[in-house]
This record gives C-alpha cells, structure tokens and sequence, in this order.
C-alpha cells in the first residue's frame, strides 16, 4: 500500500507540472485559469499520497517494533497458559548418529564358482560370486550396501539384489553371495563386473572388479561317419 501510494504521488505530481506547464503558456485567461486550478489540485493529490506513504510504513514500523518486543518479554508459562494457544508434540523419524572417532578401512576378496568350475559362464549355467569383506580399520562399518554392476547389458544374465550389512566391527570379515543366471540365448562375451561397497557415513571401499567370461550355446553338429 506504501509503495502504491508513493507511485500514485509521483503520477498526481508529473500531472501538476503538465498543468503548470499550460498555465504558463495558455493566452485566453479562462483557460489558464483552469489550468492553474489543475496543477494546485494534483499537487495536493500527490502530497497526499505521500503523506499516505508514509503513515503507513509509520504504522507498520510502530507494530513491528511493539510485537518485537512482546515477543522477547514473553514467558514459557504465560505460552503454556494461554487459553488460545495449543501444544502440540511429534516424535521424528530415528536417524543414526555418527559418534565414532575412527573410521572403517575396508577391502574385498572376489571367488566365482560355476557349475563345471571351467570359470566361464556358459549359456544355461549358473554361477555364485563370493565378496568376502573385511574391515581393517579402527572404526564399525555401518549400514553397508554391497553393489554388483555389469559392464555389458545382457538380458540372459541375470544377478541377484543388491546385498545388505548392518555392521562390520574392526578385524572382522562377512561374506555377501550373489547367484549369477544365465538362459540358453547367453551371448558369448567379457563381462567386467564392478563391486561396490558403500556405507552409510561415506567410508566407501574402493571398487573391485572381476573379468568373466561367457560363452554361447554351442549347436551340436551331426554327421553320418559311414554305413553298414
């Protein structure tokens, strides 16, 4: 409201010097007359508007400084018992806190094993990956997620969920298992599989990777090698 009453100001007043300004040069004396009228009426327009202007920042200035200081008097018990007011009380979601000193160090040992133990991965075969972890430093692994990424997008190769670990003390080891699946229409290929390990307040493990190979269903071919 202030800043409308101010660009009213300024409007009324730009309209008196226009009327000033045809007063001055106006011959006819009934004329002029009126434009004289015109400029004493918008320049009282535009000191009202400013007037205006500022008895409402006055107002505003006044309330603020009054409910400031209210608000820094006031008294715990005077909110509690005031009939008007209404308590209300929530409990949050728990979160775990960091209260460690040291941090984890974490590494992984990668052991793949398929059904005729050749380490390929052959259309129709399934595999198990072994991620054995150990914590090395002075401090728990918490909350880990244990990720295993394929460097080739293959839809006859499945890998099971991502594997969860509530905690890894120091010096000790836990083992995540992930069952590789493959259907007859596995392509022959290298498949490069990146292992991560993430925990919760950022101590990640570096990546691990493990090379497997695949290999396509091969056809068998049948010949006649002589007659009888």
């Amino acid at each position: 409201m202030g800043y409308g009453a101010v660009g009213a100001a300024v409007a009324f007043n730009l309209m008196a010097a226009d009327n000033f300004d045809k007063y001055k040069i106006e011959e006819d004396p009934n004329i002029a007359d009126q434009y004289y009228t015109g400029a004493n009426k918008f320049l009282t327009y535009s000191l009202a508007g400013v007037g205006t202007a500022a008895g409402i920042w006055a107002a505003t200035y006044a309330t603020s400084i009054s409910k400031n200081k209210k608000a820094k008097n006031i008294k715990p018990d005077e909110l509690k018992n005031d009939p008007r007011t209404t308590v209300y009380s929530a409990k949050s979601d728990s979160k775990m806190l960091n209260t460690r000193g040291l941090p984890p160090n974490l590494f992984a040992e990668l052991k793949f094993a398929d059904a005729n133990g050749n380490g390929i991965l052959e259309a129709g075969e399934t595999g198990e990956l072994t991620v054995k972890i150990s914590n090395q430093g002075k401090g728990d692994a918490l909350n880990l997620e244990v990720v295993l990424k394929d460097s080739i997008s293959d839809k006859n190769l499945s890998v099971s969920e991502n594997q969860k670990i509530n905690r890894i003390k120091p010096n000790e080891s836990l083992t995540s298992k992930f069952i590789l699946t493959s259907t007859k229409d596995l392509q022959t290929g290298k498949h490069k599989f990146e292992i991560l390990v993430k925990e919760a307040y950022g101590f990640d493990m570096d990546p691990a990777y493990l090379r497997l190979p695949t290999y396509a269903f091969q056809a068998p071919q049948f010949s006649v090698s002589g007659y009888e």
